[in-house]
């Protein structure tokens, strides 16, 4: 018998060293790739951070204009929000049915709790749907509002322990949470003075969760004597890079009255995050880089401590929005490239040196 043995064409596979030249040729092209994803993703993030920004500048004109006044820094950071009519010197009932939040003139809880109804968050203003005083505190504490947030820095963030330091501290749903934020309002030179837009307008007592007396009324937006386009509303503020969980300056939360966690000075320069305390500082991490591309801080911090990155009013927005330096009443700043997610920067465009009668102005009595 004969026997036909058929002879196909030989096959091999990848040699060791072609299958590295395609796992290298990957790899570059991943390299080369990473960078522009994370940056696509970065820009992503400014502009939501931008956006945020705007929206509580447009949130500051429809509250003055809803109330009459521009919300306030509260009383203190031992206040959560209130609900009902609150009594001098008397504790909240806080087992008492769930009542209204009270308004701007009665409202012990800070500036960025009152602009709530004006970002589409009514339903957490009013408390959450909570059948007690104190249910709603603890509902409207525990919040965690996006708006309050830029992703270049976190995600959403709450701080939770087993109960509260200051009324409701225990009992009621979320009692030891809080809803943090990363912006703050400008309290003006120092804490004392109160010549910020956000002015505090209760004493406190200095007994935790006692509404104080009033002893001034907010401030409107025609009280800003030197404009609104050249007057500090708010910004980021700074924090402790890397860490999580409460601290001095990120643990009462977004609802808290006069405290920083929601304020910051003017009289110190900001900062980008890093391994110290806020230290009332709002931050600067975003900057703002001169035409010859040396970064501002590093030239002009100095000189004019001047912001980054901050929601000024008039709401409309503008490449020319200019702002009060903080710590200088006549500086030079210099023609100035204003970068793309840095759209609310505090300097003055096309001017050569702008100059100050005060860095914050109080508002008319």
């Amino acid at each position: 018998m004969t026997r036909y043995v058929t002879h196909g064409m030989e096959r091999r596979g990848f040699t060791l060293i072609e299958l590295l030249v395609v796992i290298a040729i990957i790899a570059i092209l991943i390299g080369l790739l990473l960078p522009a994803v994370q940056k696509v993703r970065e820009a992503a993030a400014r502009m939501s951070c931008q956006n945020n920004l705007k929206q509580i500048g447009l949130a500051l004109h429809n509250h003055n204009d809803a109330t009459g006044y521009l919300p306030t820094g509260g009383q203190h950071w031992s206040m959560a929000p209130t609900y009902g009519t609150p009594v001098v010197g008397v504790a909240p009932n806080l087992s008492a049915p769930a009542a209204p939040p009270a308004g701007v003139t009665e409202q012990r809880a800070g500036w960025l709790f009152q602009l709530l109804p004006f970002i589409e968050q009514q339903n957490i203003y009013n408390g959450g749907g909570q059948p007690t005083i104190g249910g709603q505190m603890s509902q409207a504490r525990a919040a965690v509002i996006k708006t309050y947030f830029c992703p270049s820095r976190r995600a959403p963030t709450a701080w939770t322990r087993a109960d509260s330091w200051y009324e409701p501290t225990t009992g009621y749903p979320f009692c030891g949470t809080h809803g943090q934020t990363d912006y703050a309002g400008c309290a003006g030179p120092d804490f004392g003075s109160n010549l910020g837009v956000i002015v505090r307008i209760f004493n406190h007592s200095n007994i935790n969760s006692i509404p104080g007396p009033r002893f001034r009324q907010p401030i409107r937006l025609q009280d800003l004597i030197d404009g609104t386009s050249v007057t500090l509303v708010a910004g980021d503020k700074k924090l402790i890079r890397g860490i999580s969980g409460f601290r001095t300056d990120d643990n009462e939360g977004y609802s808290a009255g006069w405290d920083h966690d929601v304020l910051r000075r003017t009289d110190v320069a900001p900062m980008p995050d890093d391994n110290s305390n806020g230290d009332g500082r709002l931050d600067a991490s975003a900057g703002c880089i001169p035409v010859d591309s040396t970064p501002y801080w590093e030239t002009a911090r100095s000189a004019s401590s001047v912001l980054t990155s901050v929601a000024v009013l008039p709401a409309p927005l503008s490449t020319t929005w200019v702002i009060v330096p903080m710590a200088a009443s006549s500086v030079t700043i210099g023609k100035v490239n204003l970068l793309p997610w840095a759209l609310l920067c505090l300097l003055k465009m096309e001017m050569p040196t702008a100059t100050f009668r005060e860095p914050f102005l109080s508002a008319k009595e």
